[in-house]
């Protein structure tokens, strides 16, 4: 047993090191409207390894990414309805610089990857700043995203496109040439009186490697 003990303590010294907080990557970035209602308001919470997205919360990497970047997560959505339009939706966005339009706050220039559930796609849009008019470049329905259950995302942004993966398999993916800046993620605004809410479980992202 005295034996073990180095070898415990190296294991872990090494996994205290290797636990990297959400904070380091990631910060939350400002609401983009106040609502009367404080349950509606926009908000991100930081929980060990998880943060919480509710009703249009933005999370935005600390770094950019100019030669793109490889965004990973687990994804739930745990309030909105359970059937119906109202369920939440997840955005993943590259090429950004997390600022948000007035509502209901989609944001204003980037590569948008949005997972909705209510419609069981995924689709992948081009925002540009000055456009109200979004370019839908791809798009994956015939899709299942059920509330409280966990899908492992991965996405990647390269210099010539864009491709989602979810739980080790490829969903969706388009060509296009778009600079890399920042990555951010948001919910769904709060609407119809229902409040909104994902979790992304250790999300993170790395530069794109060809």
């Amino acid at each position: 047993m005295l034996r073990l003990m180095p070898v415990l303590h190296c294991v872990l010294l090494c996994w205290l090191l290797c636990a990297a907080d959400v904070k380091d990557t990631w910060e939350a970035g400002p609401p983009a409207f106040k609502t009367e209602q404080e349950e509606f308001q926009p908000s991100v919470r930081f929980e060990e390894k998880k943060v919480v997205l509710e009703n249009r919360g933005i999370l935005v990497s600390k770094k950019s990414f100019p030669e793109g970047a490889v965004f990973t997560a687990t994804w739930r959505w745990i309030s909105g309805e359970e059937q119906g339009k109202y369920q939440d939706h997840l955005c993943v966005v590259f090429a950004t610089d997390g600022k948000q339009r007035a509502w209901p706050a989609e944001i204003e220039a980037g590569l948008v990857v949005r997972f909705n559930p209510a419609s069981g796609s995924v689709g992948i849009e081009k925002h540009e700043k000055g456009s109200k008019d979004n370019a839908l470049l791809a798009f994956k329905d015939g899709l299942k995203f059920e509330r409280n259950t966990g899908y492992k995302l991965r996405i990647v942004h390269s210099p010539k496109g864009v491709e989602v993966n979810v739980d080790g398999k490829k969903i969706v993916s388009a060509e296009v040439v778009m600079k890399g800046d920042k990555v951010a993620g948001y919910d769904r605004e709060p609407v119809a009186g229902i409040k909104k809410k994902s979790e992304l479980e250790e999300p993170d992202v790395v530069p794109f490697k060809s």
